[in-house]
């Protein structure tokens, strides 16, 4: 993903690791997965500002876009130990 994520005038965290949980999203979900993971981030940042919480809009991000990643084919085989998920994180 090249620019943020916005829906509905929210506009998602673009941060590196942000831009790369995006890209791996992108590239790991159909487009219906996809739709309905940036709809979770969408529902779960309208609550937090509806109610006026204090979050972490990263971490609200990066859950929501992958939270179903065992869920595409390419990842579904796949052991914790070699998980794309781990490459985010490592410099």
């Amino acid at each position: 993903m090249k620019s943020a994520v916005t829906i509905g005038g929210m506009v998602a965290p673009d941060s590196e690791l942000a831009r790369k949980a995006a890209a791996l999203a992108a590239d790991a979900h159909s487009r219906p997965l996809l739709n309905h993971v940036h709809r979770t981030w969408w529902f779960a940042e309208f609550i937090g500002k509806k109610r006026q919480m204090k979050y972490d809009r990263e971490l609200v991000y990066l859950a929501s876009l992958l939270h179903d990643l065992g869920l595409s084919e390419d990842h579904v085989q796949i052991s914790a130990s070699k998980s794309p998920v781990l490459d985010l994180v490592q410099p």
